[in-house]
């Protein structure tokens, strides 16, 4: 079901169910780490956090939120579904796992599809305060293999060990189970760092074998959707 308003002259809908709330924290001054727990408990009840991915985070380590080059950061993580008593173990009365993406930017308008019952999905326009739930999708127990711990390196430490980096820069930073990867958009800049914060890593032979494993469940999924 969808809700349809005019306002200000935008034809926008809202969507039935949308998960979205208030940006946590200074919009100017967006500390992406800081504000973790505030994001997790806002996923889910026992979130296990997977990646954080921010999108143009300045030297010392904030983001400005309202800034006319959008940035935002998304949050990944992993959510257990309450198991139902009614349901045997193996149709949902042992519960399941559920992956979560959170974004957080500006207070503002995103696309999302709706997926209905019967025909193909739709694009609609959802107004949001700031952080709202991007997708969601069903998680196995072998998804926790790629659960990480908060982030222990800060972007201004990461930011400290880059060379060449212009003034007034900002950078995309992720993080996820194999670390860090620093990179500055239009500049040849990239540096990879791991959890101890030091530039350069290598993968192990277990993370080799958990990405490509990774990638060919990326593609089962994809070809599901289709």
């Amino acid at each position: 079901m969808l809700i349809l308003v005019l306002a200000s002259c935008h034809l926008w809908s809202q969507a039935v169910g949308v998960h979205e709330a208030p940006a946590p924290g200074d919009l100017a001054n967006f500390a992406p780490y800081e504000v973790l727990p505030e994001v997790a408990a806002f996923a889910c009840a026992d979130a296990e956090l997977t990646e954080i991915m921010v999108r143009f985070v300045r030297s010392d380590g904030t983001m400005d939120l309202d800034a006319k080059y959008v940035p935002y950061a998304t949050y990944s993580f992993l959510c257990p579904t309450v198991a139902d008593p009614d349901l045997p173990v193996g149709a949902g009365g042992g519960g399941t796992l559920r992956t979560s993406i959170i974004r957080v930017g500006a207070p503002g308008y995103i696309h999302q599809t709706s997926t209905g019952s019967s025909g193909p999905n739709t694009k609609i326009r959802v107004k949001h305060r700031g952080m709202i739930e991007m997708s969601t999708d069903l998680a196995d127990e072998e998804d926790r293999e790629d659960v990480v711990p908060p982030p222990t390196c800060s972007p201004t430490q990461l930011w400290e060990q880059v060379e060449g980096l212009p003034s007034n820069a900002v950078a995309v930073i992720s993080y996820d189970d194999h670390g860090y990867n620093f990179s500055v958009e239009d500049t040849e800049i990239r540096q990879a760092f791991d959890f101890s914060c030091k530039a350069g890593r290598e993968r192990t032979a277990k993370q080799k074998a958990r990405d490509a494993k990774k990638e060919l469940k990326d593609k089962e999924k994809e070809e599901r959707k289709k």
